[in-house]
């Protein structure tokens, strides 16, 4: 039960992040708009005016997510004794390299796609 209560929530946290970096990717292409309009009209091309939500969004899923396990990393460390309690039995380890590299990574896929799924909405908009 915690096991699928942990995927939910993990699903519930993906799709908050994708709606997060959508808005924030929309609002900047509603910022320049007037910018945008132009460019298309001088003859560039889409996937010229989609690469700058790409990187948006995909570098505000790797600072989100470097952020937010460095956090978690500093509340780790203010646990006692190094991150075990007297209640478990075993002494609990931060997660491995391994695993915060494919978070961070996998949090900037995320942001990539939400940077897209903005960007294809707003060049369909008229």
């Amino acid at each position: 039960a915690l096991r699928v209560g942990g995927i939910v929530l993990a699903v519930l946290v993906m799709l908050s992040v994708v709606f997060i970096i959508s808005n924030t990717a929309r609002l900047t292409l509603f910022a320049r708009r007037d910018e945008l309009e132009i460019m298309h009209l001088v003859g560039a091309t889409s996937a010229f005016i989609r690469a700058p939500c790409y990187i948006e969004g995909g570098l505000q899923g790797f600072v989100g997510a470097s952020v937010a396990l460095a956090a978690l990393k500093a509340i780790f460390a203010l646990m006692p004794s190094g991150g075990g309690l007297s209640l478990l039995p075993a002494k609990l380890q931060f997660l491995p390299p391994a695993v915060l590299v494919a978070f961070t990574l996998g949090a900037a896929l995320i942001g990539v796609v939400a940077g897209h799924l903005t960007a294809g909405r707003f060049l369909k908009s008229p």
